[in-house]
């Protein structure tokens, strides 16, 4: 690893990136060379779904990406094998300074996917520009610029993209100006990236899970005035399954688009009612 926690200008440090106290990645090198297992890099790290994604995920060398030093430190301590790197996508600007000085970032990058996400729910008169910089700026502008930043690792081992977007990047909702605008920003970005690096054998998936069972969707909820039924939300690991399949895709084959929904099984009399003709 290149410099460290002391090399980091105050300004980064100030963002809460690389704190004085924070130690160098754990466990072993992402860059080292030599090792069989590909290497992933996850961001939205201390978030439920990437949490699913540790577990689906477990054969790859694994660099996991968030905001709060702390809790990656944690995080850490229960994942040894793990590096992690403190980097805020609400600041896309600092991003190339931070993975430059410290990060241990893999030489050769088989998989990057972007699950952070960031949410406001109000009506538009309440959407201050606040909002609308904080939704473009962790929904689409920080990905796409750590994926710039990763181009060279992913063309090396032709590896694939994987954006964690929503059903609210398909359907449009009221009250979801700044979250919606910015997943469909980051599904036209997915579309267009795929063809600029299909010719270099890097492919580009997008997945568009409805409402999940985390933390973010608590807040939300919160936001709506409603209450939370657990049930009514899928389950991180179904989010995680969905991404194991499409890295396990190959060959000729390719998922591009695949959009994940919380299943309910219909009542008896919702089955009797599906048999009926169209007309009772």
């Amino acid at each position: 690893m290149a410099g460290g926690p002391a090399s980091v200008p105050e300004r980064v440090r100030h963002l809460g990136n690389y704190p004085a106290e924070m130690p160098s990645a754990p466990g072993p090198s992402p860059a080292r060379s030599g090792s069989a297992r590909p290497a992933a890099l996850i961001t939205g790290a201390t978030g439920g779904i990437c949490r699913a994604l540790v577990g689906a995920l477990a054969d790859h060398r694994q660099v996991l990406l968030g905001r709060d030093a702390a809790v990656l430190a944690g995080l850490a301590e229960e994942l040894p094998e793990a590096s992690w790197v403190a980097a805020d996508l609400s600041q896309p600007e600092d991003l190339e300074l931070i993975l430059g000085v410290g990060a241990g970032l893999p030489r050769r990058l088989d998989l990057l996917i972007h699950v952070a996400g960031a949410v406001r729910v109000a009506p538009l008169e309440h959407q201050r520009p606040e909002a609308w910089a904080e939704a473009l700026a962790v929904n689409l502008a920080g990905p796409a610029e750590l994926t710039r930043l990763c181009l060279p690792a992913l063309r090396a081992a032709r590896g694939r993209v994987v954006f964690i977007n929503s059903t609210a990047g398909l359907v449009a909702n009221p009250n979801w100006t700044s979250y919606a605008a910015s997943k469909w920003g980051l599904r036209g970005f997915a579309d267009a990236l795929r063809h600029e690096v299909a010719p270099d054998g890097v492919r580009v998936a997008t997945l568009f899970p409805s409402r999940t069972d985390t933390d973010m969707q608590r807040a939300v909820r919160k936001q709506e005035g409603g209450t939370y039924n657990t049930e009514e939300y899928l389950d991180p690991t179904a989010v995680a399954q969905a991404v194991r399949a499409i890295v396990d895709a190959g060959g000729a084959a390719d998922w591009t688009d695949l959009t994940c929904l919380l299943y309910t099984s219909p009542s008896p009399r919702d089955r009797t009612r599906s048999r009926m003709p169209s007309s009772a």
